[in-house]
C-alpha cells in the first residue's frame, strides 16, 4: 500500500494522512496475528480445545517462562569488559522500578539500623508518586537538581541512587559522567551500593560502558538500568506495556551472581511479570532489535532537537523552552523525545486554554498534531501537564514523532507564531471567540 502512494493517488487525501492510516492498519494486523498465533511450546504442553484455550504459564520455571525469549534478545549496551549483565522484562517500567526497590531492601542495599534513604536525580512524576508510596513504609528520599552531585547526599547515608541521565524540571539537566565519578570517589559510603539509571528518555544514547569503567574494583556498586520499552522500542506502535531492566555486576563480586534470579522472584511476588498476550505481541522482530532501536530513536531525537532549535528561548509568551541540548550542547546523550514549554503566566487555566488554541489551529491548518500523553510515536503529540502539588509547575509537552512530514515544520511554525504574542491576555483576546476560555475540556 505504501508503494502505491503517489501525488496522483493522494488527490483526495495527503500522503501524511495515508501514512497515519497505514500505521494504524499495520498495528491492527500485527496485534491480530499475535493474538491468533499458537507457538510450538504451547502445542507440546497443552491440549487445545475447540475454543483454543491457552495454557496457564504460572508454574513454569524461569528458563521456560514466556518472557525468556525476549530477555535473550536484550543485548546489553556496550559495557566494560569486567562487567557481566543480566536482563529482565517486566509488565511495565513502574513495575520494574517497584520490583528493584523491593529487591534492594531484601538484598541489604540499605542499612537496617536506620531509616533507608534514596537519592533521586530526575523529574518523572510517576517515579515521584511511587517513591512517595515507599515513603509511607519508611523510605525517605531526596531530589538534588544535578546528577553530577548526586553522590553528595551522604548526610542521609544514601546508598541507593536513582538517576535520569537527561531530564527537565525548572531547567534542563544532563548527567556529567566525569563529575559523577569524581564525587563518587570522594563520598563513597558503606557497602553494598546500588545505582539505578532510568534511561527511558535517552533510549540507546547513554554510554553505560563509560559509566562502569571508573566504578570497577573491590568497591564496585551494582548498576541497574531500566526503561519503559513501550515508546521508542516499539517503533512508535504502542503495542504493549513493558519495562526492561539490565543488572550490571562486576565479575570480581561473587556475591552478586544470584541477583538476577532473586529479582525474578520479586517480579513474580509483586505481580510484575509480562503476561502471555503481551509476550506474544512483543515477539515482533523489530522489538529489541538494537540497530532498529537506534535508527528509530534517532529520528525522534532529531525532530525534537529541530523543534527546540526553531523555538529558541521562547519569545514573549513562553518563559522558557527546555531541552537537554541547552544544558550540554555537545553531549551525545543530551537528547529527549519531547520539548517542554513553560508560560510566563503559568496558571493551570492558561495551559488548558493554550491546549484548545493549539487544537483549533492544528485543525484549521491541517496539521497532524494529536492531543494526548506519551512520546516516541510516529506522529506528533502535545499535552498540557498539570502536576499535583507539590510536584512543580505546569508545562506544555510537545513530543515530535519520527516522521519528517509537513506537520513537523507546520507545528514548529505554529508554536513560533504563538510565542510572539505579547502576553497571555493578547492571546486570549485573539482566540476567545473561536476557543471559549471556559468551555468544557476537550476529549483526548
Amino acid at each position: 500500500a505504501m508503494e502505491r502512494l503517489s501525488d496522483d493517488a493522494c488527490r483526495a487525501f495527503t500522503p501524511e494522512a495515508a501514512l497515519t492510516s497505514l500505521t494504524a492498519e499495520f498495528r491492527k494486523l500485527w496485534l491480530s496475528a499475535a493474538s491468533d498465533s499458537v507457538d510450538t511450546h504451547e502445542l507440546k504442553q497443552a491440549n487445545t480445545t475447540p475454543i483454543r484455550m491457552r495454557p496457564n504459564f504460572t508454574y513454569r520455571g524461569d528458563d521456560d517462562s514466556p518472557p525468556s525469549e525476549l530477555e535473550h534478545r536484550c543485548a546489553a549496551m556496550p559495557a566494560a569488559s569486567e562487567w557481566a549483565a543480566d536482563h529482565i522484562v517486566f509488565s511495565s517500567a513502574q513495575g520494574a522500578l517497584a520490583s528493584v526497590l523491593y529487591w534492594a531492601i531484601t538484598q541489604g542495599f540499605w542499612d537496617a539500623r536506620q531509616a533507608p534513604h534514596l537519592t533521586f536525580a530526575g523529574a518523572n512524576l510517576d517515579t515521584q508518586a511511587l517513591l512517595d508510596g515507599f515513603n509511607r513504609a519508611g523510605l525517605t528520599w531526596g531530589q538534588p537538581k544535578s546528577a553530577a552531585i548526586v553522590a553528595n547526599d551522604t548526610a542521609r547515608h544514601s546508598r541507593v541512587i536513582l538517576i535520569e541521565p537527561a531530564f527537565c524540571d525548572e531547567s534542563a539537566n544532563v548527567m556529567n559522567i566525569a563529575a559523577f565519578h569524581k564525587t563518587w570517589r570522594k563520598t563513597l559510603a558503606a557497602e553494598p551500593t546500588l545505582i539505578i539509571l532510568d534511561t527511558t528518555l535517552t533510549g540507546p544514547l547513554f554510554p553505560i560502558g563509560e559509566l562502569l569503567e571508573s566504578l570497577e574494583g573491590t568497591t564496585a556498586p551494582v548498576v541497574v538500568t531500566l526503561r519503559s520499552g513501550t515508546e521508542l522500542d516499539q517503533a512508535g506502535l504502542d503495542m504493549a506495556n513493558v519495562g526492561i531492566a539490565s543488572i550490571f555486576r562486576h565479575k570480581s563480586n561473587n556475591e552478586t551472581q544470584a541477583f538476577a534470579g532473586r529479582l525474578r522472584k520479586v517480579r513474580a511476588s509483586v505481580g510484575a511479570e509480562l503476561n502471555d498476550r503481551d509476550t506474544r505481541v512483543l515477539k515482533a522482530p523489530w522489538f529489541l532489535d538494537s540497530d532498529y532501536f537506534r535508527r528509530y530513536a534517532g529520528a525522534v531525537f532529531d525532530n525534537n532537537e529541530r523543534l527546540a532549535d526553531d523555538l529558541g528561548h521562547g519569545g514573549r509568551l513562553f518563559a522558557s523552552v527546555l531541552h537537554p541540548k541547552f544544558a550540554r550542547a555537545r553531549c551525545r546523550w543530551a537528547q529527549a523525545p519531547y520539548t517542554l514549554l513553560r508560560l510566563k503566566e503559568p496558571s493551570a487555566e492558561n495551559y488548558k486554554f493554550l491546549e484548545r488554541v493549539i487544537v483549533y489551529e492544528a485543525r484549521r491548518r491541517g496539521i497532524f498534531l494529536e492531543r494526548g500523553p506519551g512520546f516516541g510515536h510516529r506522529g506528533h503529540r502535545f499535552q498540557a501537564v498539570i502536576p499535583e502539588k507539590p510536584r512543580g509547575a505546569p508545562f506544555l509537552r510537545v513530543a515530535m514523532g519520527a516522521r519528517s512530514t509537513p506537520s513537523l515544520e507546520r507545528t514548529s511554525r505554529l508554536l513560533h507564531e504563538l510565542s510572539k504574542f505579547r502576553d497571555f491576555s493578547q492571546l486570549a483576546a485573539q482566540y476567545e471567540s473561536a476557543v471559549p476560555r471556559w468551555s468544557s475540556p476537550i476529549a483526548a
